[in-house]
């Protein structure tokens, strides 16, 4: 199966740019399973895609990475539907520690299908595969302590714009809406820096039941939300 051609959205006031999702760890025993995740991630992409969203980070955790037949499904999606990605301008990438080990195969599939050239990008998605977002986050520290030892910048100069060159993944923009389905109600720590104000929404639904419509009550629950960014309410 193959990701289907996408339809004009439907008419909404407020889309987020930038959509994360992480991925639950339920159902790994059902031999149904990897094919059911398989399906739901057509419907996010296809869904986001549809809708405007720029940006899509799904978050798929050491759990996942470690379970044979979930990575080896994961890596079927990315090299059965590549070419489709790429078609209708989804531009597909990888986010790793530098020292990941693990599921090589998974992420040289993602960076083969990175490389794809696109007419026109209109979806970013990400996978980003076992990111711990405090190590992000003290591995950013760390280089700016070197960076100071060094005498290249100063403690009076550190800036957010110089704490974000160092992160994992450089120019990430801040995460709107972050999903976590399961029943789970945590962050998992992802994308701790770029999720500082970000909408949370904690569904239920195993992933491998998520589907368009899962997505679309999602999105109309983002956009009768009032943002304040951490300002009181007016």
């Amino acid at each position: 199966m193959t990701l289907a051609r996408p339809v004009a959205a439907p008419p909404s006031t407020r889309v987020p740019r930038h959509v994360a999702l992480v991925l639950d760890a339920r159902r790994l025993g059902d031999p149904a399973a990897p094919a059911h995740s398989l399906e739901a991630m057509r419907d996010l992409v296809c869904g986001c895609l549809e809708h405007g969203v720029e940006w899509l980070s799904v978050f798929v955790p050491e759990v996942l990475v470690r379970d044979k037949a979930a990575s080896e499904a994961l890596e079927g999606f990315v090299r059965t539907q590549g070419e489709a990605l790429a078609l209708w301008g989804i531009r597909l990438q990888a986010l790793t520690p530098p020292a990941f080990s693990g599921a090589e195969k998974l992420v040289g599939a993602i960076r083969e299908c990175a490389d794809v050239p696109l007419e026109e990008e209109k979806l970013r998605l990400t996978l980003a595969v076992n990111c711990d977002g405090r190590a992000e986050l003290l591995e950013a520290i760390k280089q700016l302590a070197a960076d100071a030892a060094a005498g290249k910048v100063s403690a009076q100069n550190v800036s957010v714009e110089a704490l974000e060159r160092n992160l994992f993944q450089r120019g990430l923009p801040p995460v709107d809406l972050l999903i976590r389905t399961g029943g789970d109600k945590s962050l998992s720590s992802f994308l701790l820096w770029h999720a500082a104000y970000a909408e949370l929404l904690f569904i239920n639904e195993p992933f491998t039941h998520f589907r368009r419509q899962h997505l679309n009550a999602a999105l109309n629950d983002y956009a009768r939300r009032s943002r304040t960014f951490g300002a009181l309410p007016k």
